[in-house]
């Protein structure tokens, strides 16, 4: 669904049609779901890692290169760098505001998910299964809000567990620290660079972590 060059990396909501600013959330957005899913990223390509390190160097004693050498992996599902010189040159109107592409105008929609888009593009964010275990150990029931839900007695500790798993995946996500803290990567330079976004809320991680300890009165 990602344009090619000539259409500048921007993504598309179906086949056959036009790139369009706002599915550089509604696509790209979906990169982060599938890697709790298991698709790509960090965590999930620790698993095999050594595996495919170990493919690559067979393959490159074929070439004369060291077993020893640096093997380059790159885990990037789709390209950030086209996404946001698409937003940048081209959905970022020249009176400002974002739009769809040129020569439409800006409006408030498409301001909000050609941004949301763009921190996609900057930031790595993914599910950290260590922070979701420290989240989940964490809980304490006797610390939520009270509110009478009309719960039957049998099934308090049922929802209890459900609210501690939903509480811990919600936050358990997070930033990849060697990409957040650099800016070679960044079109534009760090001036472009925008806050990481939540994949589920399409928020800020802290307005994200925020609202969540406060609906659960933590």
């Amino acid at each position: 669904m990602q344009g090619t060059e000539s259409e500048l990396g921007g993504f598309r909501g179906r086949t056959n049609k036009l790139v369009d600013g706002c599915y550089s959330w509604w696509c790209g957005g979906a990169f982060g779901l599938l890697e709790a899913l298991g698709v790509g990223g960090l965590e999930n390509a620790k698993s095999v890692s050594e595996e495919v390190i170990d493919q690559e160097e067979e393959a490159l004693k074929g070439l004369k290169i060291g077993g020893g050498d640096w093997v380059d992996i790159d885990d990037e599902l789709f390209n950030s760098k086209a996404l946001q010189e698409y937003l940048l040159l081209a959905g970022q109107a020249p009176g400002g505001g974002l739009r769809d592409k040129p020569p439409k105008g800006p409006d408030v929609y498409h301001t909000l998910y050609c941004l949301s888009g763009l921190s996609v593009a900057q930031h790595h964010v993914f599910p950290s299964t260590s922070k979701c275990k420290k989240l989940s150990e964490a809980w304490n029931p006797f610390n939520e809000r009270k509110i009478d839900l009309g719960i039957s007695p049998e099934d308090k500790d049922l929802n209890a567990a459900l609210r501690r798993e939903a509480y811990a995946a919600m936050l358990s996500w997070d930033e990849d620290t060697a990409r957040a803290s650099s800016y070679t990567h960044i079109v534009g330079g760090k001036d472009n660079r925008l806050n990481a976004t939540h994949p589920i809320t399409n928020l800020t991680m802290t307005h994200t972590e925020g609202i969540a300890k406060w609906a659960y009165g933590l």
